[in-house]
């Protein structure tokens, strides 16, 4: 509860610009000990986020540097106890995935609606992760058959800009910069 993530998605960059330039933003954002923000353009995008997919409209595109993944579900009253009892597996898997530059999780409605925020190197990292890390695939396997979720959305988004930091540095920058060493 010491961590929050805010995603939004704005019709201009002027939008944009003005909410976080307005008093309640600073002033907020003045009281965190950190802050990290990330500026995305959709790369790909499928399912649903409240009845609806924010990030449809925009044509899949290619990305050649770090992508940014989000996850987002509304789980199963139902089926919450066999989902987290999967979490801390499947947290441990993808912390030692190849090319994972960080993750970190955020509820929206803590328990209920969940979402992973992720960074890879590039699309071969996250294919590796999701389509042929064997405990993932048996993951997914035991999502569909045991419905766990009511609504699933995945996302797919190259980082346009980054400003601050989290756990002390810019994981996007930070990695750009040491893929060239």
């Amino acid at each position: 509860f010491s961590q929050y993530a805010l995603i939004a998605q704005w019709k201009t960059e002027e939008e944009a610009n003005q909410f976080f330039s307005s008093v309640k933003t600073k002033m907020y954002l003045e009281r965190a000990k950190e802050s990290y923000t990330m500026q995305l353009a959709p790369i790909q995008s499928h399912g649903l986020w409240g009845g609806q997919n924010p990030f449809a409209a925009t044509p899949p595109t290619a990305s050649l540097g770090p992508i940014v993944v989000l996850t987002r579900a509304s789980l199963r009253i139902s089926q919450l106890l066999s989902f987290w009892r999967h979490v801390p597996s499947t947290y441990r898997a993808m912390q030692a995935a190849e090319g994972l530059i960080m993750a970190v999780g955020v509820g929206e409605v803590p328990i209920v609606q969940q979402a992973t925020l992720s960074i890879w190197e590039n699309a071969e990292a996250i294919r590796k992760f999701a389509y042929q890390s064997g405990f993932h695939k048996e993951v997914i396997k035991k999502t569909r058959q045991q419905h766990w979720y009511r609504e699933e959305l995945f996302a797919r988004f190259s980082a346009i800009a980054t400003a601050g930091t989290y756990l002390g540095k810019d994981p996007i920058l930070s990695a750009v910069a040491h893929s060239f060493q």
